[in-house]
């Protein structure tokens, strides 16, 4: 990790989140392993302009997001969470929707406790931003009515989510920390043969320790489809680093690829 970080805090904090659930008994104990559905409508203001959205969930044990009816993706892994970046564009002024399924799994165990918990970050133009928490404000329902995803949607039988605790209450405590070395982008290589970053995230890295104004061809690789996209030729920094923006209209992890050339 001290090749590589991310050129801006690519996860938001779950600090001021709340874990949830569906109003049953004390689902942070003991939860029936079903899914749950939660929804979380907000408004965003006429006159800014969005520059960047970012959301970050975690359910235990599996939830899959929808923000104003579009899939974002799915995540069974409560310890680390899951950041989906670059929503800017999925946004709209007025009245918009975070959509949630989320499943508590069969366990070997006495007790099955289930929660949700999310931060949805929107950054204006300006430098203000507005942030969207999972909190009592929630609605939440048994069954997945159809379009129960989608702004249009009645959602007047629906019922406000429980509140378990803030973020950091047992049995989850903190999980995967926002700026933590250990989820953000690694690096590995052969020296003078190539060098390999991977990136969690679809966000900017910035490399470092790649000699001064060393030359090298760069590319990247889709983990989920398998292609690799040449970048072409990049020329490091005097320090030795160099910035690299992600792939153009990616939302998941990605893999760049630098190796060196003999400068002429």
């Amino acid at each position: 990790p001290e090749w590589v970080k991310f050129t801006e805090n690519a996860a938001p904090a779950f600090s001021a989140s709340h874990w949830i659930w569906f109003p049953d008994g004390q689902p942070d104990r003991d939860a029936p392993a079903e899914k749950r559905f939660f929804r979380k409508q907000f408004k965003l203001p006429d006159n800014l302009k969005i520059r960047k959205a970012t959301l970050r969930m975690s359910a235990d044990d599996r939830f899959t997001a929808f923000l104003n009816g579009r899939k974002l993706g799915s995540h069974q892994d409560w310890p680390t969470g899951k950041t989906f970046p670059n929503l800017a564009a999925m946004l709209a002024p007025g009245k918009n929707l975070l959509a949630i399924e989320a499943e508590n799994l069969k366990a070997p165990v006495p007790q099955n406790p289930a929660g949700l918990i999310g931060t949805l970050v929107i950054e204006f133009a300006d430098g203000t931003h507005q942030t969207i928490e999972t909190d009592a404000t929630w609605l939440c329902a048994k069954e997945g009515s159809p379009g129960w995803n989608g702004l249009q949607f009645e959602e007047a039988s629906w019922v406000k989510a429980m509140a378990l605790g803030q973020y950091g209450m047992g049995p989850w405590g903190n999980i995967g920390a926002a700026g933590d070395e250990v989820f953000g982008p690694q690096a590995a290589g052969i020296p003078g043969v190539v060098r390999m970053i991977y990136a969690p995230e679809a966000e900017a890295v910035q490399v470092f320790n790649l000699g001064r104004n060393a030359v090298y061809a760069a590319s990247w690789f889709d983990p989920v489809n398998g292609t690799k996209t040449t970048l072409g030729e990049v020329r490091v920094n005097e320090d030795g680093s160099w910035q690299c923006p992600p792939p153009a209209g990616h939302v998941h992890d990605w893999v760049l690829i630098l190796e060196p050339k003999a400068i002429n």
